[in-house]
């Protein structure tokens, strides 16, 4: 639980060293020696988890330069493209298993070697000195954090601000639900992981949030799995040392497009019952859970006085 904030503690201070421990565990793990597939995986997890506390202080009109935001979600997108390469492999495995019986070995065989052997060339046209500029990025951002210009956060000022993430993700809900597009389903998924990385933080503030965190992981991870069903019909589709195999692929495709519309069911479903409450009901429920027992409930900051004395 080392992504959360710690009772009895400035906001302030709080964000800016848990922003600091991400970008250093993950300069870490892109250091000389450290460049499994894990290594990358978990490096990626910590920068999107900086991006999401700079999204909050972006809420409160208090983010980082430009420049630094912009330096950030370059290595994103540079761990991004080595880690999808691995996850088109584990999904085409989730989905092996699932349909074993439908997919024949040889078949099955040549599909798998393909998207490893793609996955083999990226990482290797990724030289070492692309990921040494990642890990060099991100030691540098972790320098600046002590320079971010925060002030004092008070934490009464938290429902608020999740309230409008949580607004944002039952939007993209009823959008999903209503067209049924990947690209919805997908904005959605990003709202759901922004928000779950918000009640994280929440988590040792807040009574009784971590049921709720574990359900809205649950989400993303049912969402993230959709998403990366789609992106595998596209990749067995635009392989062109597949197209001898198309009867076959097209039954792969076919089993995918079964187990997305089951994961969009359930996350529907899940989803549902997540976001049962109004965006006001859910924000008086965070203010409820953030007070001590027995305190008065304070009135909600305004736009001007989002900022208070600690």
């Amino acid at each position: 639980m080392s992504f959360t904030l710690k009772p009895g503690r400035s906001i302030r201070s709080e964000l800016k060293r848990i922003a600091r421990k991400e970008l250093g565990r993950a300069a870490t793990r892109l250091s000389e020696g450290h460049r499994s597939d894990g290594d990358i995986h978990e490096s990626r997890k910590s920068v999107k988890k900086v991006e999401a506390v700079v999204t909050l202080l972006e809420e409160l009109g208090a983010a980082p330069r430009r420049k630094v935001v912009k330096r950030l979600r370059g290595v994103r997108r540079t761990l991004s493209q080595l880690r999808d390469a691995r996850a088109i492999v584990e999904t085409y495995d989730r989905l092996r298993a699932r349909f074993s019986h439908r997919i024949p070995e040889h078949t099955s065989a040549i599909v798998r070697s393909q998207f490893t052997h793609r996955k083999t060339l990226l990482m290797a046209r990724a030289k070492a000195r692309t990921i040494d500029d990642a890990g060099r990025a991100l030691r540098n951002i972790r320098r600046s954090v002590k320079r971010w210009p925060l002030k004092s956060i008070d934490r009464s000022g938290l429902p608020w601000l999740i309230r409008q993430s949580y607004r944002a993700g039952r939007k993209k809900m009823f959008r999903a639900q209503l067209r049924a597009r990947a690209s919805d389903f997908h904005q959605w998924r990003k709202e759901v992981k922004n928000l779950w990385y918000q009640l994280r933080l929440m988590e040792r503030l807040a009574a009784g949030m971590s049921k709720q965190v574990a359900e809205f992981g649950e989400l993303e991870t049912a969402l993230g799995e959709e998403h990366n069903l789609s992106v595998l019909r596209g990749k067995l589709r635009a392989d062109r040392s597949l197209r001898r195999l198309t009867t076959q692929t097209e039954d792969v495709a076919a089993m995918s497009t079964a187990r997305e519309e089951e994961l969009r069911r359930a996350a529907l479903v899940l989803g549902t019952r997540l976001y049962r409450m109004t965006p006001k009901a859910f924000e008086k429920d965070l203010e409820q859970r953030l007070r001590p027992k027995g305190a008065p409930r304070r009135r909600r900051p305004s736009r001007s006085d989002r900022y208070a004395a600690a």
